[in-house]
């Protein structure tokens, strides 16, 4: 019987969590895209635009996003912004809600263009 109240009680908890909330941005102009030898395959990528909101972890405002540049889809996702900021056209992208890459910048899930 314990463990039936037990196991209740974490999965109201988990339920009643707040989710993470996503740094969303539509029709953004790509500014600035940076990557350095000190933070290894990690893209940095920056708008024009504030973000209406920011996950929690999201606390280094030099850039909207970072992404990793290791699958084949990061690096379709980084032609994509590199073709828009040579461009100059605005792209939507779309923020994971997490900081999974570098502690302190949300991490960019998608792109769309």
């Amino acid at each position: 019987m314990h463990h039936k109240f037990f196991a209740l009680a974490i999965l109201m908890f988990l339920c009643s969590a707040v989710p993470a909330q996503a740094g969303d941005l539509a029709d953004a102009n790509v500014v600035r895209i940076g990557s350095t030898k000190t933070y290894g395959d990690i893209l940095f990528i920056k708008t024009d635009k504030a973000k209406t909101s920011l996950p929690g972890c999201h606390t280094n405002l030099s850039w909207d996003y970072v992404m990793p540049l290791v699958t084949e889809q990061d690096k379709k996702l980084y032609a994509m912004l590199l073709a828009a900021r040579a461009a100059q056209t605005p792209v939507s992208l779309g923020g994971a809600g997490t900081c999974d890459h570098f502690g302190s910048i949300e991490s960019l899930i998608g792109v769309t263009w």
